[in-house]
């Protein structure tokens, strides 16, 4: 239970940290982009226009696509929170069994984490 209360504190906390890295380096990318695209020297008045139309359309499509798929965010957030939180806990118990002097393979990891993940399965069917 220790394990699981650990898992369910940290992990909140970790995926708003992943969330964050790609959010900026989304950010940096279409920085980055947009900077080359309008700063092209051989390109004309017209031409930059054009591109920022072009990047105006590409925009207003990426965040309608990103709104529609928030609303099926909340299952997909169900299944990875589930699947670290099992991770998580074969990965508590692997460290703990390695303190202890016992040997460790990390195949009997993945083996763990894909029994327990059945068994969740099994559990919520």
């Amino acid at each position: 239970q220790f394990r699981m209360d650990i898992g369910e504190k940290v992990l909140p906390s970790v995926l708003e940290l992943v969330w964050q890295l790609i959010a900026n380096d989304i950010r940096r990318t279409i920085r980055i982009s947009c900077s080359k695209l309008f700063a092209d020297a051989g390109a004309s008045n017209e031409e930059r226009l054009q591109r920022a139309k072009a990047v105006r359309a590409v925009g207003k499509e990426f965040s309608s696509v990103g709104h529609a798929s928030f609303a099926g965010m909340s299952h997909l957030q169900n299944i990875v929170s589930a699947e670290m939180k099992t991770r998580i806990e074969v990965a508590v118990e692997t460290t703990m069994m390695k303190a202890q002097g016992h040997e460790h393979d990390v195949r009997d990891s993945e083996s763990e984490i894909k029994r327990k993940t059945r068994e969740a399965n099994r559990q919520t069917a």
